[in-house]
């Protein structure tokens, strides 16, 4: 699960949703906020939540799917990166 935190949304996000999700087993909840250019992610242990590491390298790897990553910087680059550049970066595999 991925949110996008808006400004009226946080507490929602971060504390309702996140307790909703830890206890209908959502295996991991990533949770992106724009405005404070910070992101969340967790992985669901039996209901409670784990940090999900963001490496030395700034990339965050999902704990569900196989090979998926991403770099936290382009979340919030003042010029975002291409898609289509993103997508062939993820698809090449990982970056370590």
């Amino acid at each position: 699960m991925v949110e996008i935190i808006s400004p009226s949304s946080r507490w929602i996000d971060l504390q309702k949703k996140k307790e909703l999700y830890a206890r209908f087993a959502i295996p991991e909840y990533w949770v992106i906020d724009s405005f404070r250019q910070v992101a969340y992610f967790w992985k669901n242990n039996g209901g409670l939540w784990e940090d999900l590491p963001v490496d030395e390298m700034n990339i965050a790897r999902s704990a569900i799917i196989p090979g998926f990553w991403l770099r936290v910087d382009w979340l919030f680059a003042e010029e975002l990166p291409e898609e289509s550049a993103v997508l062939a970066a993820i698809l090449a595999g990982d970056p370590s």
